[in-house]
């Protein structure tokens, strides 16, 4: 019996544990610098593999725009954008690449901007901030 609620018990964190993970960032790096405020985030790095969870906000819906800016040396780098029910992806950033990217926003609130490398990732420089 003991060892019964003991395995139930376990089972139980363990769906919490894996029910709590689900939207975060995640990643391995090397000379990595990174900031998120409610109108701009950036990271650079030297090296990075993994997910990068940012939050923005949208204060004026229709006039403010996610402008996305970065390059790469090498690697691959796929960039989406999130309120909740819409979402969006830019186009991706490969290395020896650069990219600059607007995209409107029509709606108020929070802005989740999910960037995911493709495997290792050398020296990049990424920037998103919302505005007109």
């Amino acid at each position: 019996m003991k060892k019964h609620v003991l395995r139930i018990a376990a089972l139980c964190l363990c769906l919490l544990f894996a029910a709590g993970c689900g939207r975060g960032s995640r990643y391995s790096a090397v000379g990595f610098a990174h900031s998120n405020t409610s109108k701009e985030a950036y990271m650079r790095f030297h090296s990075f593999e993994g997910t990068m969870v940012f939050r923005l906000k949208c204060d004026d819906p229709g006039r403010d725009l996610l402008r996305c800016s970065g390059s790469l040396e090498s690697g691959l780098i796929r960039v989406t954008c999130e309120n909740g029910a819409d979402q969006a992806e830019l186009p991706a950033l490969e290395g020896g690449g650069e990219v600059a990217e607007d995209l409107p926003l029509d709606f108020a609130g929070a802005v989740t901007v999910t960037v995911t490398a493709d495997g290792p990732c050398v020296n990049g420089d990424l920037r998103f901030t919302v505005g007109p």
